[in-house]
């Protein structure tokens, strides 16, 4: 009987492979979320379920604005007669998209209020291949900054910033990083990408234990896609903590299935002199109706934020 062919030998070998197997199986698994978070946001947001958004939206103009990164980006405006503000409005990751916001902001004019709509990069017309979950966005936010204020009439306006869920959590960080904006509001914003991935897996089912050995791989796959510096920086729970005396309103729905009012909580408790409201029910958008086009029946939504903004233009 030859070495090879002893039992005991066989057995080593066949140990050793399902070690090897099982550990090859562990790291595949560890490190899934390298392959996950690119396929998730290495894509376009192009509406193809919202034909209809913004069909009939009369815009005062439709703008082009150049990012600092070379991005293009669409704007439509909605401009008041005599405006005594103005909001740029951003729409979240997949939907709806912004120019459904359009009624919304037709109830702004009619009240002094000009809004600029701003597809973000990568959604709808504007440029762009990779999301940038609150990362990038930030660039894209300062353009419109810079284009209202330049507009003939703007000069001195005071600028609101309003966003929805990802545009939510876009519009903190870019209110963080830009002194220009005078107001922020956020709406289901998430408080950081990174928390609302791992509070997705823990409703999925997925066991602590392995959201905390997947985490140093997601934390590692963002770090690739964004740059380190953006993904410790960039973060609304961090960037909220700029607001210094600027105001700050902040929205979410209690039972909120998408992003939990959770969020909403801890941002507020990174800044204690926001406004605070946290609706009953579990509309994401908060809307009653959880749609865009139902903001102008949603007089207490509506009305909420108009006496925001006024707060905003009379400092």
């Amino acid at each position: 009987m030859t070495p090879a062919s002893c039992p005991g030998t066989r057995r080593r070998r066949i140990r050793t492979v399902l070690w090897i197997s099982a550990a090859a199986a562990i790291v595949c698994f560890a490190a899934a979320p390298l392959a996950a978070v690119p396929v998730f946001v290495c894509r376009r947001a192009d509406y193809d379920e919202y034909p209809e958004y913004g069909e009939d939206a009369a815009f005062s103009e439709e703008l082009t604005l150049v990012t600092d990164d070379g991005q293009t980006l669409w704007g439509g405006l909605v401009e008041a007669v005599s405006p005594e503000g103005a909001v740029i409005m951003l729409s979240g990751i997949d939907g709806p998209p912004v120019s459904g916001l359009f009624g919304f902001a037709s109830f702004l004019s009619e009240n002094g209020i000009t809004s600029l709509l701003l597809e973000l990069r990568a959604h709808g017309k504007s440029s762009g291949r990779m999301l940038g979950m609150g990362y990038t966005e930030v660039a894209d936010i300062s353009a419109a900054v810079e284009a209202l204020s330049s507009m003939p009439g703007y000069g001195g306006v005071p600028i609101t910033v309003l966003g929805f869920s990802m545009g939510g959590a876009a519009a903190v960080n870019a209110f963080g990083q830009n002194e220009e904006i005078d107001g922020l509001v956020a709406v289901s914003a998430y408080s950081s990408f990174d928390s609302v991935i791992f509070e997705k897996a823990a409703d999925f089912g997925v066991p602590g234990f392995l959201a905390s050995v997947h985490r140093p791989f997601i934390m590692l796959s963002l770090r690739i896609l964004y740059g380190s510096s953006a993904v410790e920086k960039l973060r609304p729970v961090v960037q909220i903590q700029n607001a210094a005396d600027r105001p700050v309103f902040l929205i979410a729905c209690e039972d909120d299935p998408v992003v939990s009012s959770d969020n909403t909580k801890l941002l507020a408790r990174n800044c204690p002199d926001a406004a605070v409201w946290i609706r009953e029910g579990s509309d994401h958008l908060v809307v009653k109706g959880g749609s865009f086009t139902d903001i102008p029946e949603d007089t207490e939504f509506c009305e909420a934020i108009l006496l925001f903004i006024f707060g905003v233009t009379d400092r």
